[in-house]
């Protein structure tokens, strides 16, 4: 169907977005955190005072609006915490995680997991792919310093009994990046997922990757970092974006197309993940609308599986084939 008048485009959009299948990548552990009301109230500020006689006014925390969605959309009702926590606990853990997964919905939830984890997450859901998280501080120095070379051998090893090709690095690190990770992805065809922080270390980053061309990073930077970051993935096919705040989605669209990731959401719980990503689509939906209303004034013969098309390949179609996830 041909879309040319804004309320239907607008519908359109809001709709596709709202429940097409989406990628997430995540901090939490499916088998050992706490799960459901409680651990939600703990997780913001303000968050433990709340109850159905509370004095402490209508909830506009940082957070509320998270806890709010996500378990408006698991239909649980908050008016009663106690009774909402007793409606949560009715679930076993697999099937509460299952419920949130189809709710989002998710096509791939990267989690990331320390090396000493026993069980992969995707062993709970398949739905779930593990991130190796590397931690320099727990790198030994020996009696000449570090044995970078033997540390890369322990990463891979990681990875193999993880079943994963994804490693998360927290930070520009040049010499740990330069003579240990850059290499271990060039030579094992590894994904880096790395944090930058400022936009200092994101230009240091993409000279550094001239240096290895044939390694493939997918990038989290802070909202003031995100438009360097969205700058350098522009003209380099080997760098994916992924852009957090719903205020530089507009430049992410004009610079990249469909191809960065529009909810990378960190979270430490699975309630807190659907709870994020409900408040984010409903931003991104505004803009994605704002961006194609023009073409389709233009004559542009905008069709709703032209649309569907484009959203499947923005919330998760683009991130997966880039880590070599979409088989």
């Amino acid at each position: 169907m041909i879309l040319s008048d804004k309320q239907s485009l607008r519908k359109c959009v809001k709709m596709l977005v709202r429940h097409t299948e989406t990628a997430d990548i995540g901090c939490f552990n499916p088998f050992l955190d706490d799960l459901g009301v409680i651990p939600m109230l703990g997780s913001f500020p303000g968050g433990t005072h709340l109850a159905a006689n509370s004095d402490q006014g209508t909830p506009i925390t940082d957070g509320a609006a998270t806890l709010y969605a996500a378990f408006d959309a698991l239909g649980i009702s908050l008016t009663n915490l106690e009774e909402a926590d007793a409606q949560q606990k009715r679930y076993s853990r697999e099937a509460w995680i299952r419920e949130i997964l189809d709710v989002m919905p998710a096509k791939c939830i990267l989690l990331e997991v320390p090396v000493n984890t026993e069980q992969s997450p995707a062993d709970m859901d398949n739905r779930f792919v593990p991130v190796v998280r590397v931690e320099q501080e727990q790198i030994k120095i020996g009696r000449y310093g570090y044995n970078l070379e033997a540390e890369a051998a322990r990463m891979y090893e990681n990875c193999v009994r993880f079943g994963t090709r994804q490693i998360k690095l927290n930070g520009y690190q040049e010499d740990f990046l330069r003579f240990c990770i850059l290499p271990l992805c060039e030579d094992h065809n590894l994904i880096l997922h790395i944090q930058m922080n400022n936009a200092r270390d994101m230009e240091r980053f993409v000279r550094l990757l001239q240096m290895f061309p044939a390694a493939r990073c997918v990038v989290y930077a802070s909202q003031d970092t995100e438009p360097a970051l969205i700058h350098a993935a522009s003209t380099r096919p080997r760098l994916f974006a992924t852009v957090q705040a719903a205020e530089n989605y507009d430049l992410a669209l004009s610079c990249l197309g469909f191809r960065f990731l529009p909810q990378a959401s960190f979270a430490s719980l699975p309630e807190q993940m659907l709870g994020c990503w409900i408040l984010k689509r409903e931003q991104l939906y505004e803009v994605l609308s704002d961006r194609y209303l023009p073409l389709a004034r233009a004559g542009y013969e905008l069709t709703d599986e032209a649309i569907e098309a484009d959203i499947k390949q923005l919330l998760s179609g683009n991130f997966l084939a880039f880590c070599g996830l979409n088989k």
